[in-house]
């Protein structure tokens, strides 16, 4: 790493030990981090966003795509309720504007539902390892979509910290246009937040589209990782992503299943043109819901599908237990009989790991224990798993810094 303190391993610049590295020919890609799928709708027609973003490579110009469209968690890919006339700019970390995106030249356009509005070229100086902030203005008359996020601070109650930059205010009456100027007051004690569904410009360096469940996410309702003051990224692959200096779009659905994203991904999958890797984190929950491994293997080479022109990555699927997660012997846990070794699971990661992706992320080692498939303790209540699923922000953290997620599988 080059020192920075915010996850952001900027100092992968050259090859691997195997002559692979980050870097490849220059293509329009996603450039930064902390892109979002937004998950929630609202009645309320006007808002103001600010978002954060670290780039992830240093560049000249940027465009932005806004979406229309969100995933109703269970029911998946769902249009916006009606047309949202959007406008945007660029600051920097201390609000300052940098510029404001323009759409055919005019500060504002309308996005149609299910659509994503794409900004024209803002011609811009940005740095590798710099915060950025992206504000959005909307309005709806039928509503407008945000996203929630679904981990919190347990001390706090709230999803994020107000301090991390990431503004939001929505009214059923006007709100004026604060994306040049003013202040974005929260008027939820919970922070709700709203993102470019991606952040593009020239580059060489890898860029990841994430598609997966909670895990993938940034966690499930109240639990897991969130965020620490410390880095922009939340959740075990956002972090790991950040470590390598990976730019991201996490398109991670909570409680999402192969099947549902092999249902409805048409939106999702069509972001493939502006990454150069797809890291898929489905099987998971497919496993806990009673998915036979030929079942799922065949689903995730369906999905494989959807992207030909992607570097293909699969996460090995973890474990899962009942129990309180405290005693370091683990006999306070109870893993199901599909998580066991020599079960369902581990036939699912063989495969995997014998087929033809390119590359695989293995966590493992890092919080659970290879050889009973029971999460790591050591007496400390909830230390690496608050539900026996999802991983605790020590847990997430010990993910990231462990090194067994490497920049190899997301070499170009």
């Amino acid at each position: 790493m080059t020192g920075l303190s915010l996850g952001l391993g900027l100092g992968l610049n050259t090859p691997g030990a195997g002559g692979g590295s980050l870097f490849g020919t220059e293509y329009v890609g996603q450039v930064m981090g902390q892109c979002h799928i937004p998950f929630q709708v609202t009645t309320d027609t006007y808002f103001n966003s600010q978002s954060v973003h670290y780039a992830m490579d240093s560049g000249s110009r940027l465009k932005i795509g806004i979406p229309n469209w969100y995933v109703n968690i269970g029911s998946g890919e769902t249009n916006g309720p009606g047309n949202v006339t959007y406008s945007a700019a660029l600051l920097d970390a201390s609000e300052t504007v940098l510029g404001q995106f323009k759409f055919s030249g005019s500060a504002t356009a309308v996005a149609a539902p299910g659509a994503v509005l794409e900004t024209d070229w803002l011609s811009v100086n940005y740095t590798a390892g710099t915060r950025y902030l992206i504000r959005i203005w909307g309005n709806g008359a039928s509503g407008v979509i945000y996203l929630q996020p679904q981990s919190r601070n347990p001390s706090t109650n709230r999803r994020t910290n107000f301090d991390d930059g990431n503004r939001w205010e929505s009214s059923a009456s006007a709100l004026a246009d604060k994306t040049l100027g003013g202040t974005i007051s929260n008027v939820f004690s919970i922070y709700n937040e709203f993102t470019p569904i991606y952040i593009v410009g020239d580059t060489r360096r890898s860029s990841v589209l994430m598609v997966g469940d909670s895990l993938m996410h940034r966690g499930a309702a109240n639990l897991g990782d969130y965020y620490d003051g410390t880095s922009p990224n939340v959740g075990y692959a956002e972090r790991a992503l950040g470590e390598l200096g990976v730019a991201y779009i996490n398109l991670g659905v909570p409680a999402e299943t192969a099947q549902q994203f092999i249902a409805s991904h048409t939106i999702r999958a069509a972001m493939k043109s502006y990454v150069s890797h797809v890291w898929c984190g489905y099987g998971f929950n497919d496993i806990s819901n009673g998915r036979t491994s030929a079942q799922l293997l065949a689903d995730l080479a369906t999905i494989y599908g959807y992207f030909p022109d992607n570097r293909i990555v699969q996460a090995i699927m973890p474990y899962r237990s009942s129990g309180a997660w405290t005693l370091a012997d683990g006999s306070d846990q109870t893993v199901p009989t599909v998580f066991t070794p020599g079960n369902v699971v581990g036939t699912v990661n063989a495969a995997v790991e014998a087929s033809s992706v390119d590359g695989v992320t293995d966590y493992r080692s890092a919080a659970f224990d290879l050889t009973t498939h029971k999460w790591l303790a050591d007496g400390t209540v909830g230390k690496y798993t608050p539900d026996g699923i999802h991983s605790s922000q020590f847990a997430c953290q010990a993910i990231a810094s462990s090194g067994l997620i490497t920049s190899t599988p997301f070499f170009r």
